[in-house]
């Protein structure tokens, strides 16, 4: 992991936000740099903690359009990115569904289970950046990528 890129990954994250602020309002994410996880083998941690994603209204693709930044960004900068993807729900009977739908939700973004700790320990390894991806990134209001030196 190198510090700058994680530096410069939570700055862009950052600068999206306050370009977007009817994103910003509509939810809350939580993003830090990677630290020690208890039962997390080493190979398995991220370079990045998404600690916590919520929107106000659920159901209404907030997440979905966050997450598709996050990736991307990810992507770009070389990082992986850690979550340990925990449903909430007040209703013991609905618990089972909603962490289903919760771990499907990260799947489709590229997460996998790390076989760490427990089944909701999920992991995303970078991908190479494609056309697309930066055009997304482009589109939301981010830099291009650096070029290299």
């Amino acid at each position: 992991m190198s510090a700058d890129a994680v530096t410069a990954f939570l700055s862009d994250i950052e600068t999206f936000l306050e370009a977007r602020p009817d994103l910003a309002e509509a939810g809350s994410i939580g993003l830090f740099p990677a630290q020690h996880h208890f039962g997390v083998m080493p190979e398995n941690t991220g370079d990045i903690d998404l600690d916590a994603l919520a929107a106000e209204r659920p159901g209404e693709g907030w997440g979905s359009k966050i997450m598709q930044v996050v990736v991307d960004l990810a992507d770009r900068h070389g990082l992986k990115i850690y979550v340990r993807a925990h449903a909430d729900s007040e209703d013991d009977e609905t618990l089972p569904d909603m962490q289903g739908a919760l771990e499907s939700f990260y799947q489709r973004f590229g997460f996998a289970d790390t076989g760490s700790w427990g089944a909701r320990d999920m992991l995303r390894r970078p991908q190479a950046p494609t056309p697309d991806s930066e055009a997304r990134l482009e589109a939301a209001h981010l830099r291009p990528a650096s070029p290299a030196p």
